[in-house]
């Protein structure tokens, strides 16, 4: 029998043909960028090459070329040798070295008495009552030409929206303005406010080591107090007593509650450290809870341990003994005992 329907091949063929017609109008995506070979290289100049033919170092005799010295770059180091050693145009404008700033201080202000571009009378301000006094904060950089605020370079806040960055760098314009510029810095606050550290630094009072004056100090009494919590621990495990009794309290004033409060009240009726230690307020840190006794114990039987172990491995003869023994509840406690032979040192 004749079938009645088109093959499957026929079928592929009409929908292929279909398909060619539909898009026989359409444009491919690649007809919408050039090819290669099409696109033109354009070579764009480069400033920075014709900046470099411009630089073409000069040339001298016999076509040597002539190498200009490099301009003088500020640093951060002290020079007492040289003629202004304390000249802000030697050091950057922002030092964080404390002691860089002390050596400054201590060997004064950059004040050339001999200067073209500027008058030395401003080195002074005169009172109501005609007294002369001497403007400590202001020098004159023989390097940048151009006066400066000596304790604003120092010590003013950098972070302040306020600060005067020209007294920082040297103030620029004509010398025939300077005394009104002077008149208006030093009753700025930022200005005012650097005065202030600065009197401290030249009389010795410097913020950080202050704190670290009071760190130091700090230090010491808690040392002092572990000292002293760690004696009274092994005297008690020498004797073999026990540390904790059955109420504590630890207090203002109040130190009472087994044989490690007991001594630690009794040491402090005699020894300062101890007496201020139980007159802190309540719940600060005093280093006498259990959780820090346990802590100490733990870390003494560990360094006895390792006392031990390196005697014995150092020992020529030693000998191990071990014995069990049922407690109570019926179960075996291992007990270790071991002798060794302590070489004549």
């Amino acid at each position: 029998m004749k079938r009645q329907y088109e093959s499957g091949s026929t079928k592929r063929k009409i929908k292929k043909a279909k398909i060619a017609a539909a898009t026989a109008g359409n444009q491919t995506i690649t007809q919408h960028f050039k090819k290669k070979e099409d696109v033109a290289i354009v070579a764009i100049p480069n400033p920075k090459d014709d900046d470099a033919k411009d630089k073409t170092p000069e040339t001298g005799v016999n076509n040597v070329p002539i190498i200009e010295p490099p301009s003088p770059k500020p640093k951060s180091e002290f020079d007492p040798s040289a003629e202004f050693p304390t000249d802000r145009g030697l050091f950057e404008d922002t030092i964080e070295d404390c002691d860089l700033k002390e050596l400054i201080l201590k060997h004064g202000p950059c004040k050339p008495q001999e200067s073209p571009d500027f008058n030395q009378k401003h080195y002074y301000c005169y009172t109501k009552g005609n007294l002369k006094l001497p403007r400590l904060w202001l020098c004159f950089s023989p390097t940048l030409k151009k006066p400066y605020c000596e304790s604003c370079w120092l010590f003013a806040d950098r972070s302040d929206p306020n600060l005067q960055w020209s007294w920082i760098n040297g103030v620029s314009g004509l010398k025939e303005y300077y005394g009104q510029k002077i008149k208006l810095h030093e009753k700025c606050n930022t200005h005012l406010s650097a005065m202030v550290v600065y009197n401290q630094w030249k009389k010795g009072n410097r913020v950080d080591k202050n704190a670290e004056h009071e760190i130091r100090k700090e230090e010491n009494f808690w040392y002092q107090v572990i000292h002293r919590i760690i004696s009274i621990i092994l005297t008690l495990a020498c004797a073999n007593l026990a540390l904790r009794g059955h109420v504590e309290m630890v207090a203002e004033g109040i130190c009472e509650g087994g044989n490690f409060l007991a001594i630690v009240n009794l040491m402090a009726r005699y020894d300062h450290t101890l007496k201020d230690l139980i007159q802190l307020p309540a719940h600060t840190t005093k280093y006498l809870s259990p959780t820090v006794q346990n802590e100490v114990i733990q870390l003494l039987g560990t360094t006895v341990k390792s006392s031990l172990v390196k005697q014995i491995r150092n020992a020529p003869f030693f000998s191990i003994i071990l014995d069990t023994t049922s407690d109570i509840t019926r179960m075996d406690q291992l007990s270790i005992v071991i002798r060794w032979v302590k070489p004549r040192e």
